[in-house]
């Protein structure tokens, strides 16, 4: 069992939609990030995802000044949008965003996220995976969404807690997660990784 010690909690991410949903656990926590390319050498997507994840963390770890932060939980994570084995990454333009809307309209898709926890003595790493089924989207509301300018940080070139809710048939699995942190499954490790027996709030507290 760990030592049971004040964690000082440490988000890996500039993302907001993640920022918001790690606020819902009512805990401090302070934003870190690395700037790295994000790719892998992993040709399985969820491989690829985890992998991702976990070399984020690595980064923001080696840059940590452990004389400010002398027991940092940091939680990192990395969404990525999969159509069969094909990955989508954020689109660099409109038209790119609308080329990968058009490739998910009408079909059945997953969303994986990674989610990385590390201390200065361990380390956890999982992958959840949602299931997404796109209606047939139409070119009035694709052109609308994307001259929004909506899609082009997200994965798939969508955000599920935004207008492109519009463009969801149906969901299996996690909503947060598709939006880019699985909380529940997030908690379970946390509780799992610090051995608390539910009690890992006090961790942080």
């Amino acid at each position: 069992m760990l030592d049971k010690s004040a964690y000082q909690l440490i988000l890996g991410s500039a993302s907001p939609r993640r920022k918001e949903l790690l606020a819902y656990l009512y805990l401090p926590f302070e934003i870190i990030t690395a700037d790295i390319t994000e790719e892998s050498r992993e040709e399985d997507p969820v491989k690829w995802v985890e992998d991702v994840a976990i070399k984020k963390s690595v980064a923001i770890f080696a840059q940590l000044n452990f004389e400010q932060y002398k027991n940092p939980f940091l939680i990192t994570a990395d969404t990525i949008v999969c159509l069969g084995q094909k990955v989508f990454g954020k689109p660099q333009s409109h038209e790119e965003a609308k080329k990968m809307l058009l490739e998910l309209s009408g079909k059945e898709h997953y969303v994986y996220t990674a989610v990385c926890l590390k201390t200065q003595k361990k380390q956890l790493s999982f992958v959840v995976g949602s299931q997404v089924q796109f209606t047939a989207i139409s070119n009035e509301l694709l052109n609308l969404y994307v001259a929004t300018n909506e899609p082009m940080d997200k994965a798939g070139a969508y955000g599920i807690q935004a207008s492109a809710l519009a463009f969801v048939d149906k969901l299996e699995g996690s909503y947060s997660n598709v939006v880019g942190l699985p909380l529940t499954d997030l908690i379970k490790k946390i509780d799992v990784f610090l051995e608390s027996q539910g009690q890992w709030r006090q961790y942080f507290e």
